[in-house]
């Protein structure tokens, strides 16, 4: 019986993580590479979501319109702007109940979750799937990714910096 596996992208999150790493991940090989891994179990990825926020900056529509052409959908969510006490803006747009949510809702129609992400704010969400009968992966850097998140994990966590030769961008000129 072959698995079927649901890939969710905090692309916030991958955006600093890549800047953390000083070099770019090819979205079409990641998918490829995450396909492989289950080779051994006919998995197939099903469904692959990113999650972003609405900036309107024409690099970010092109990235997307890329994105949806190698098989993602897009959930876009606009940034709002809050006011403090202090008369400071901040500008916010966070999508992790968006991503916790559908990982959750979704469970039915998947075996394997990857998360991409490092925030430990997922763990209920993970721990939830888990009791569902669900593996999950989650797919970050050590030095991105929250402690109680790693724990949890435990061996399927995959540190992005092992799998370079798979998932890097040959040229950092295209976004993907």
């Amino acid at each position: 019986m072959s698995k079927r596996i649901a890939v969710f992208v905090d692309g916030s999150n991958l955006f600093y993580l890549q800047l953390e790493m000083g070099w770019r991940i090819n979205m079409h090989r990641l998918l490829e590479y995450i396909e492989r891994s289950f080779k051994d179990e006919n998995g197939k990825i099903i469904s692959a979501i990113y999650y972003t926020p609405i900036t309107h900056e024409q690099g970010q529509e092109n990235f997307l319109g890329v994105l949806t052409q190698i098989g993602f959908s897009i959930y876009r969510k606009e940034i709002k702007t809050i006011k403090t006490d202090s008369d400071k803006t901040i500008k916010k747009s966070n999508v992790d109940v968006e991503i916790a949510i559908d990982m959750v809702l979704q469970a039915p129609n998947y075996d394997i979750a990857v998360l991409i992400s490092g925030d430990g704010d997922f763990c209920y969400a993970l721990q939830t799937i888990k009791t569902m009968g669900k593996r999950f992966v989650v797919m970050a850097t050590r030095n991105n990714v929250a402690k109680e998140l790693l724990e949890l994990s435990g061996h399927n966590f995959w540190n992005f910096e092992k799998y370079i030769s798979e998932v890097k961008q040959i040229q950092n000129i295209n976004p993907i």
